[in-house]
């Protein structure tokens, strides 16, 4: 066999394919690095959850918004930096933390209250319930955390509360 041929048995037949660096560097990938990854992060999320959904939070506010910044700015090539901060502070001490105290109290509500197993629609009441109650609290707390970290005046954060509290909920239930 030459060194860049590989014998594989698939469905009963014995195949011969060319292994490039891609197809290893994606057979790796796929089987080995994601899988030990994950593996590790579910280790992490058991061991110290509020710190591990605090650094993920983070880390998605901040690759969330270099992504909308390079939306909005087309041309421009400069992040702005302290936006990302505000972004990364978000996530880190705001919505990592409060989700995952948010959604730990609301399952053990759920549970006790029984709420809607009886006609089967527990996931529908447990949505409306999240869309009235959570998407705004986290909402308004975002906008007061960011607005804290701008040092905006409270009259222009809560300005910026009233402003949006009542569309979120509407566009929540389109």
């Amino acid at each position: 066999m030459k060194d860049n041929e590989i014998t594989a048995l698939k469905l009963g037949r014995i195949m011969k394919f060319k292994v490039t660096t891609t197809v290893i560097t994606v057979l790796c990938l796929t089987y080995v690095v994601i899988p030990t990854l994950w593996i590790s992060y579910c280790d992490l999320l058991h061991e110290w959850p509020i710190f591990t959904k605090a650094l993920t939070s983070a880390t998605v506010y901040t690759i969330g918004d270099i992504i909308a910044q390079r939306t909005e700015s087309m041309g421009k090539k400069d992040l702005d930096r302290p936006r990302l901060m505000r972004s990364l502070v978000a996530g880190l001490i705001g919505h990592g933390p409060l989700s995952h105290v948010w959604y730990n109290v609301s399952d053990e509500l759920f549970q006790e209250m029984n709420l809607g197993e009886q006609l089967g629609w527990s996931t529908v009441v447990k949505v409306i319930i999240d869309q009235i109650s959570w998407g705004p609290f986290w909402n308004n707390m975002y906008i007061l955390l960011l607005g804290i970290m701008k040092m905006n005046p409270p009259s222009k954060i809560f300005d910026e509360i009233k402003r949006t509290t009542i569309p979120l909920l509407v566009s929540g239930f389109k």
